[in-house]
């Protein structure tokens, strides 16, 4: 069986994609009836998911850099859970590390800065949803933080049309 086919499992895992020599070999999707993951698109070898360009849960997660062989996010990518989407790199512990953006849906916030160990820490900066305020400075173990040293910090919050201002 060679080219292009739809397979179906009786577990209802259904296959639409390339084949070759009766293995899956190739571009394909492929889908899931039962567990947490809906659909995964990427490239198979040997009846193997090699590569995997867009990982799709049942409650809606996305993910463009699921490594099949470790079992995680690894490398740069874009991931959507519920209302916010990261763009960074996953280091191969599968922790988001470096340079990061985060933006929620519909105005409700968004954050670029530094991540280790999949939350914030170092230089960053904040907006509060619907442009309610911004913070620009460090950040430590996930919370906004000035440092003992007199690092500047920068928080602007508004409130009717008055803007009001915070260095330190």
């Amino acid at each position: 069986m060679d080219g292009e086919y739809k397979v179906t499992w009786a577990s209802g895992i259904v296959y639409v994609g390339a084949v070759k020599n009766n293995k899956l070999e190739g571009q394909g999707v492929m889908t899931f009836a039962q567990g947490n993951i809906a659909e995964i698109k990427g490239v198979w070898r040997a009846d193997e998911l090699e590569r995997c360009e867009l990982l799709t849960m049942k409650n809606g997660a996305t993910a463009t850099n699921y490594n099949p062989k470790k079992g995680r996010l690894t490398g740069p990518g874009t991931v959507k859970v519920g209302v916010s989407t990261y763009v960074g790199t996953w280091d191969e512990n599968g922790k988001l590390n470096g340079h990061v953006s985060i933006e929620n849906d519909n105005g409700q916030g968004k954050f670029t800065g530094a991540f280790k160990d999949n939350q914030r820490e170092g230089d960053g900066h904040y907006i509060w949803p619907n442009g309610q305020g911004e913070y620009t400075g460090l950040f430590q173990n996930g919370l906004r933080h000035t440092a003992p040293n007199g690092a500047d910090a920068t928080m602007i919050w508004r409130t009717g049309d008055t803007e009001h201002k915070y260095i330190g």
